[in-house]
């Protein structure tokens, strides 16, 4: 019988301890997500509860990917040399720092500080990342290695929004953040771990980063953007839906609560179907092809979830997300699978295809909350899932049609 973990199962049958660093990143990113999920579920909460409207909310949330996508600008040009390990290190740095400023914050200044410091730790955890899927395993292991990644993650965010149910009662209080540090705090733990290991050898040489001045950096990423056009712009797509959950859902749960005793499971069902899915990714992917699979994967989704309209705040909304992520969860590790295989094909680009991708990532994150928010204030909650459902199938059929066959990045 199948259950959330034969993927996970599955790759330690075949790969044993010879995978192990995957497993402790997968672990330490487990309790990484965890504290990002409560957080990420009390910030528009504790903005709201400030007397926030919902677009300010949406602009705030937003300011935080801005932060990002202007950081990986430089980031490449920061980072001497491109490890997993230095990233990681990095990521806890500024993922320790806001929170601390989150904590504190009750005026506009200090809240897009800290969504500075949020956008900028997401930037090294996708760097940190890709960097390693793409360095450490074999290109036909791309998708499967990040399956098993996002089993866990999947897994924080499943829990994270319960956990956050327990300490978040009336409004959000010092208990939350504190809950929220312990499992930073044993997510660097893992880290240690995999930083100590003395035995783990790279499968592929660590790529020093080239000298470049910033316009060099900019004429090389917009070579590379170029020819990965129709994929960044469907992950724009992707994570513009993820940006809808993650700033309307929490607001949507408290309501459906009111009515419901299982309304706060919303996205814990959203994030629910990446667990079981997530075994289905190497299979379809390397039968359909990883483009192919993210772009019919994610129109189905949406398809569903654009037909939230019609049940409204009720119990059937569950239903519908439910089905919809189950739809579109395989679109995540098929299309970071063919991200990685790019970078472990043109390794000296690899530092700028990473760039790009997270550049979409953060667009995605800036975009998503301001429509997000406005789109609440002037439609409704439920009516915005709709509208990013919507969305999603204009933006499918479009992707589907200009997406060709075979993609090829050529060194410059």
């Amino acid at each position: 019988m199948r259950t959330p973990f034969s993927h996970v199962i599955a790759h330690v049958s075949q790969y044993g301890r010879s995978h192990r660093t995957l497993y402790y990143i997968a672990l330490s990113l487990f309790f990484i997500r965890l504290f990002d999920g409560i957080l990420a579920y009390a910030v528009p909460l504790l903005i709201t509860e400030l007397g926030f409207s919902k677009t300010q909310m949406g602009v705030i949330i937003g300011f935080s990917s801005l932060a990002g996508a202007a950081f990986d600008i430089f980031l490449v040009r920061i980072l001497k040399s491109v490890t997993y390990k230095r990233v990681f290190l990095l990521l806890f740095a500024a993922a320790l720092g806001y929170s601390l400023l989150l904590w504190s914050a009750s005026t506009l200044v200090v809240f897009l500080f800290a969504m500075a410091l949020w956008g900028i730790y997401f930037d090294f955890m996708n760097f940190g990342t890709f960097n390693f899927i793409a360095h450490e395993l074999p290109t036909r292991e791309h998708s499967s290695g990040f399956g098993v990644i996002d089993v866990f993650k999947s897994l924080g965010y499943l829990i994270a929004p319960l956990l956050s149910g327990l300490v978040i009662v009336d409004r959000v209080t010092n208990h939350t953040f504190i809950f929220a540090l312990i499992f930073l705090g044993i997510g660097f733990v893992f880290y240690l771990v995999i930083a100590t290991d003395r035995h783990h050898v790279s499968k592929t040489p660590s790529v020093k980063s080239e000298k470049r001045n910033l316009f060099q950096q900019l004429a090389s990423w917009k070579t590379v953007g170029y020819r990965l056009m129709p994929m960044l712009l469907m992950t724009i797509v992707m994570n513009t839906t993820d940006a809808f959950f993650w700033t309307l859902g929490p607001l949507i749960s408290e309501s459906l609560t009111a009515i419901h005793p299982f309304g706060g499971f919303m996205i814990t069902l959203y994030f629910l179907p990446n667990l079981f899915m997530s075994w289905f990714a190497g299979p379809i992917t390397n039968k359909f092809g990883k483009k192919r699979t993210a772009m019919f994967s994610f129109l189905s989704g949406s398809i569903i979830l654009s037909m939230v309209y019609f049940v409204g705040l009720s119990p059937l909304l569950l239903v519908f997300v439910f089905i919809s992520s189950v739809m579109s969860s395989i679109a995540w590790p098929a299309m970071n699978g063919a991200y990685a295989d790019y970078i472990a094909e043109t390794p000296s680009l690899g530092a700028d295809i990473e760039g790009v991708t997270d550049f979409s990532y953060n667009i995605a994150y800036v975009i998503g909350p301001i429509i997000a928010g406005f789109a609440s204030d002037t439609i409704g909650d439920i009516s915005a899932l709709s509208l990013v459902g919507l969305i999603g199938i204009g933006f499918s059929l479009l992707i589907i049609r200009i997406m060709p066959a075979h993609i090829r990045i050529q060194a410059t």
